[in-house]
């Protein structure tokens, strides 16, 4: 076996594997700093391996397109990666309104998973939206819509499929919406438990209540956030379930 018939196959795996690695690098549970590189080149790679059998053999059309190819196989990666993120933002995004309204936003810290402060109650949500996505088994939906991209946009024909790109600002919109959706009763009770210490503390301003209204914003908004999380996240499992069909608008660029 020579080298010119190894050579289309060779370059299919490697196109292949820079979408896998485009991929990987934005899904929250590989992506992450915590994840080692290694780690995540390696899953990357046993994808690549399993899915190359399903491409046609690439022949090398010359560097600069080469190198185009390349490129776009990596934003096509990276963008299947955003459509995930993005599904899972508005839990975050929720968890963080949420947050600032109980003050938490004197307790930011920084997180490790995108080394950005974030809100304790930001991270929870992400962390049971994620839990959530592992649950109904996300991963695979994921690796299916990795598979169907490989039929809908063949490696080496990414760029003149550029309009994906432009399906990832609907989702967006939709994920900033859902996440207020979710932190609307901790808004709404925190706003009518802080109208109600004004009118105490005008009323009695011997009293001193805002002293105590740390924490009482804090029980509340706990207390709202707990009672409400379960049907809020039905939300979020909804997107998870829709998964399929956002990797496909992405992919097909319709």
């Amino acid at each position: 076996m020579t080298l010119a018939v190894v050579m289309p196959y060779l370059l299919a795996f490697c196109l292949v594997l820079i979408r896998c690695s485009g991929l990987f690098m934005m899904v929250p549970t590989l992506g992450g700093e915590l994840v080692p590189v290694r780690m995540r080149g390696a899953v990357a790679a046993t994808v690549a391996v399993v899915l190359t059998p399903m491409v046609e053999p690439v022949t090398c059309p010359g560097l600069l397109m080469l190198f185009l190819a390349a490129a776009g196989e990596l934003l096509m990666g990276v963008a299947m990666g955003l459509v995930v993120r993005l599904v899972l933002l508005s839990a975050e995004l929720a968890g963080e309104v949420a947050g600032m309204q109980m003050g938490f936003a004197f307790n930011r810290v920084a997180d490790p998973l995108t080394r950005e402060p974030a809100a304790v109650t930001s991270r929870m949500l992400g962390i049971i939206a994620l839990l959530l996505f592992l649950a109904i088994d996300g991963h695979h939906i994921l690796l299916a819509g990795l598979s169907g991209s490989l039929r809908e946009a063949p490696v080496g024909t990414v760029l003149p499929r550029a309009s994906y790109a432009a399906n990832l600002f609907p989702l967006l919109s939709l994920a900033m919406t859902s996440g207020l959706r979710i932190a609307a009763p901790v808004m709404i009770a925190l706003l009518l438990t802080n109208c109600a210490i004004g009118l105490l503390a005008r009323a009695a301003p011997q009293l001193n209540l805002f002293i105590f209204a740390f924490g009482i914003t804090i029980a509340i908004g706990m207390l709202m956030l707990t009672t409400s999380v379960g049907p809020s996240l039905n939300m979020v499992l909804g997107h998870i379930r829709r998964l399929p069909d956002y990797l496909t608008a992405v992919v097909a660029g319709g």
